[in-house]
């Protein structure tokens, strides 16, 4: 944490997640709920604009056209057990979504395995220059 500018980035994400879980919470849901839920809104966040910019770029050069297509909405008692346990379904599975939450999440391990590579590589190599306590304090922030 070198830079000031951490902490309000950090308290607007953890003030946020507080809120959002003490609301949830309060409205009688459950934390797997919450957690279940925070889960599916980062899979519409990240393929939402992903799969807009594959049919525009479609379109525009002629490969597809947009089809209307109704799908049943039958509600089975199996379906509505599990939604009543809270316990998430996505239904088939299609190619194109696995290979996507496959390569975000292929994404993230990378970044995270980069990151913590380079702050231990760091720390061996500063390590005479500064105390370990301080350095380990760092890491934890």
């Amino acid at each position: 944490m070198t830079s000031p500018w951490f902490l309000p980035f950090a308290y607007l994400i953890i003030s946020t997640y507080t809120y959002s879980l003490a609301e949830f919470l309060l409205l009688g849901g459950t934390l797997q709920g919450w957690w279940n839920e925070q889960r599916v809104w980062m899979f519409k966040r990240t393929t939402s604009y992903l799969f807009a910019i594959i049919d525009s770029i479609s379109k525009l050069l002629g490969l597809s056209k947009s089809a209307f297509v109704i799908t049943s909405k039958v509600a089975e008692e199996d379906v509505s057990e599990r939604y009543e346990k809270e316990i998430m379904e996505f239904g088939t599975s299609s190619p194109i979504f696995t290979t996507i939450i496959a390569t975000l999440a292929l994404i993230n391990l990378f970044s995270l395995v980069g990151g913590l590579k380079k702050v231990f590589i760091d720390m061996k190599l500063e390590m005479t220059e500064q105390p370990l306590l301080y350095k380990l304090s760092s890491v934890v922030l």
